[in-house]
């Protein structure tokens, strides 16, 4: 529905116009981005209006590695796509374009792929760990 009503945007590149203070940076698209951002913290403020105790995530170097080079991976992939992932989804795929079907099907067996991979380290680890040494 938001793609009908106000057309493809991404909400760095939103901030990037509001930064630079172009014309083009709509009130709706900042709306659109208020709203991403109260969802995101959402949570904290019920929590917190609910007097229950609210906790973050201790950042460690690893955690902060992973993320950075996921999130580098995630840019690497997200070039790839011919108009980024909303145009492919929401144009490309029902317009049966091959190369969205086929960029969909990567992202899904890459997904499956490192899930299943998890899962056969975790319980690796778990055997290791159960087992006497």
């Amino acid at each position: 529905m938001l793609f009908v009503l106000d057309g493809a945007w991404i909400y760095t590149d939103t901030l990037a116009d509001l930064a630079q203070g172009h014309v083009n940076a709509t009130a709706s698209r900042g709306l659109l981005f208020g709203a991403l951002r109260l969802d995101v913290t959402s949570a904290w403020i019920t929590r917190a209006m609910r007097g229950e105790p609210v906790s973050g995530t201790r950042v460690t170097p690893s955690l902060l590695l992973r993320c950075l080079s996921g999130g580098a991976l995630m840019g690497w992939a997200s070039l790839m796509i011919p108009g980024g992932s909303d145009a492919l989804v929401l144009v490309a795929m029902p317009l049966l374009r091959p190369y969205a079907w086929v960029t969909f099907g990567a992202m899904c067996f890459a997904i499956g792929a490192v899930s299943l991979s998890r899962r056969l380290l975790h319980a690796r680890q778990q055997r290791e760990i159960s087992e006497p040494a």
